[in-house]
């Protein structure tokens, strides 16, 4: 997304958890001090998939310092998780271009995401409290269930696309091309884009 305006400076930002900020904590085990985040999630598909059983095959997973090998436990799991999930970028995702029948131009691979805009600074947003590379959650991918939208003061909305410009949100494809995409794109061709092989045909005109 290079070029395209962010809300934010690249800097650190206090880290919030459960209503703690951690900058101020006092825990020796606590050594951030701030964290860096991100204005763009992942495009995770056009329904929420739960992968918390994910979480329990990563703690099946053969430690990686030993000989990093994935157990039977976790690499069955995985596969569900690549059989149910309808976007790109997901927990354990391994797609390949074969993998996005739908074409590439016709998916979004990722692109802004809609953020509670009293919220941009502070971590209060539960979409956006996380630090940049925390993986799985909320603050990294997003779905297609639900209509963009501009940012608004006040407003937590979790999962959703949008941005802080009023004339749309930006989306990269797939094929590696960006394109601004309407707050009032039909919900239909919106869901589509976020599915990499539900076979839909895409309308330009209702982008």
């Amino acid at each position: 997304m290079n070029g395209y305006p962010t809300r934010r400076q690249a800097i650190c930002y206090p880290y919030l958890s459960q209503g703690i900020n951690f900058r101020n904590a006092d825990d020796a085990s606590c050594v951030t001090s701030g964290v860096a985040r991100t204005d763009y999630a992942a495009n995770c598909g056009d329904y929420y998939y739960d992968v918390t059983p994910v979480n329990s095959a990563l703690n099946a997973m053969t430690d990686a310092e030993n000989n990093g090998v994935i157990t039977s436990t976790a690499r069955r799991l995985f596969a569900d998780v690549a059989k149910n999930t309808s976007g790109v970028l997901y927990c354990a995702s391994m797609i390949r271009i074969s993998d996005i029948p739908d074409g590439t131009s016709n998916t979004y691979l990722l692109g802004e995401k809609y953020i509670n805009s009293d919220t941009y600074i502070t971590g209060e947003d539960a979409g956006d409290n996380e630090a940049l590379f925390v993986g799985h959650d909320w603050d990294n991918e997003r779905w297609t269930t639900w209509a963009p939208s501009v940012d608004i003061p006040g407003i937590t909305s979790w999962g959703v696309f949008g941005g802080a410009h009023s004339t749309g949100f930006h989306m990269a494809m797939c094929d590696g091309s960006v394109q601004q995409m309407s707050y009032s794109i039909e919900a239909e061709v919106h869901r589509c884009l976020g599915n990499r092989k539900d076979g839909a045909a895409i309308d330009a005109k209702k982008l």
